[in-house]
C-alpha cells in the first residue's frame, strides 16, 4: 500500500503541474488528491495506470462538486483535456468517475471539498 501511495504522489506532482499550466485551480487539484487518497486507502492497492485514471476521474468529480457548491475557481477542464494530460480515453475517465461516485459517497464528500 505504501508503494501505491508513493506512485500516486509522483503522479499527482507531475500531473498537477500540467493542470496548473492549463488553468485548473489549486482547490480542484487538492480536492481530487484527497478523493484519490481516501479511495486508495479504502480500496487499494492499484497499478500506476489505474492511479492515473483515478486521479483524472477525481479531478472531474471534484470540479463538479465545487461547481455545485459555488466554490469553483480556475478553468473548467474538459474530458478531452484530461484525456490528453493523462494519456487516457474519455470512456475510461467516465468509468472511473462512476466508480468513485458509487464508492462510499460520505467518505469522498468528507474530503477537503467541504
Amino acid at each position: 500500500m505504501e508503494i501505491c501511495q508513493k506512485h500516486f504522489q509522483r503522479i499527482a506532482k507531475e500531473k498537477s503541474h500540467k493542470m496548473l499550466g492549463v488553468g485548473v485551480g489549486p482547490l480542484t487539484i487538492d480536492a481530487a488528491t484527497w478523493i484519490v487518497k481516501i479511495y486508495v486507502n479504502l480500496n487499494g492497492p492499484f497499478t500506476e495506470k489505474q492511479l492515473g485514471y483515478l486521479f483524472s476521474a477525481a479531478i472531474s468529480l471534484a470540479q463538479d462538486e465545487l461547481i455545485k457548491e459555488g466554490k469553483f475557481k480556475g478553468k473548467k477542464i474538459t474530458e478531452r483535456e484530461l484525456a490528453e494530460i493523462f494519456s487516457a480515453d474519455r470512456k475510461t475517465i467516465r468509468k472511473w468517475k462512476t466508480v468513485l461516485k458509487q464508492s462510499s459517497p460520505s467518505d469522498i464528500k468528507s474530503s477537503k471539498i467541504h
